[in-house]
Formats: C-alpha cells, sequence, structure tokens
C-alpha cells in the first residue's frame, strides 16, 4: 500500500549515531501518521456466492480484486500479482496476463480462480505496482472433507 508519512521536521542532532530531538522535545512526542491513497481490496466467492464456512476441497475460490486510486477511481495497476499460501506452507504467485487464473473483469477489476485442494487457511495477498501502487491481503478457511 502507497502510504503518505506526515513528520514533522526538525534539526536533529545525534550522539552515539542516535537522533536526539530539540531542545524542550521529548523522544515520545514523535508521532507518524499513515494514510493510505491508493487500494485493492479483496472480496471471495464460490460459484457465485459470498464464502462461508461450507467451503469445501475441490470448490473454486473466485477473489476479486477492486483497485482505486487516490480520487477513489477504479484504475489497472501496471502489474498485478495474486499470491496464495496454502495450509502446507507453499506459496504460489499467479500474475495477470501471464497466468489464466487472473483475468480483468473491468477497469480496476481483476478476479483470481483457485481451485481448493487443502483444508485449513489459506491466505491470499494481491500486489499492484506502477500507475497504482497498493498490496492487500485476506484468509479463507476451508473445512475437512470429513
Amino acid at each position: 500500500m502507497s502510504s503518505l508519512w506526515n513528520l514533522a521536521l526538525w534539526n536533529f542532532s545525534t550522539w552515539n549515531g542516535l537522533p536526539v530531538p530539540p531542545h524542550g522535545l521529548s523522544p515520545g512526542r514523535l508521532t507518524l501518521d499513515f494514510s493510505v491513497k491508493e487500494s485493492c481490496t479483496l472480496a471471495f466467492t464460490v460459484a457465485g456466492m459470498a464464502l462461508n464456512s461450507t467451503t469445501d476441497v475441490g470448490d473454486v475460490v473466485t477473489t476479486t480484486a477492486t483497485c482505486k486510486n487516490t480520487a477513489g477511481d477504479l484504475v489497472d495497476p501496471t502489474d498485478l500479482t495474486f499470491y496464495i499460501q496454502q495450509p502446507n506452507g507453499q506459496i504460489t504467485s499467479y500474475v495477470y496476463g501471464t497466468a489464466s487464473e487472473v483475468a480483468r473483469s473491468s477497469t480496476g477489476v481483476f478476479t483470481f480462480d483457485f481451485q481448493v485442494a487443502l483444508f485449513g487457511k489459506h491466505v491470499v495477498r494481491v500486489v499492484a505496482t506502477g500507475s497504482l501502487v497498493a498490496a492487500e491481503r485476506d484468509s479463507f478457511m476451508v473445512r475437512s472433507q470429513f
């Protein structure tokens, strides 16, 4: 995710290589404000329905990534990659334009279809780069076969 860092700028002196705030300021008064400016949000579905506890091994889970710029407009990033970590720890990447599992539905909207082979927690991460810089992750559970 792209973040804007708002910092009060002071001329810090150093002592043993560590910054020392100006006279009268305690180190605890410096704060960071992280504001997300661009985003990709994720939503999971199975057979067009919202994902729920009945997700089983063999289901095809569709992850939809919606990418927006700072104005809230849907935009296509230059590059988009989905990563999935399966319950056994294996991480696989799927790149838009290369992987058949990733498709562009419309401007700023991409889908990733994944056929579930293992039960347990699956983590999906999407990373957008280039004209839009954003990342998001979410997870879903697949119940045991028995």
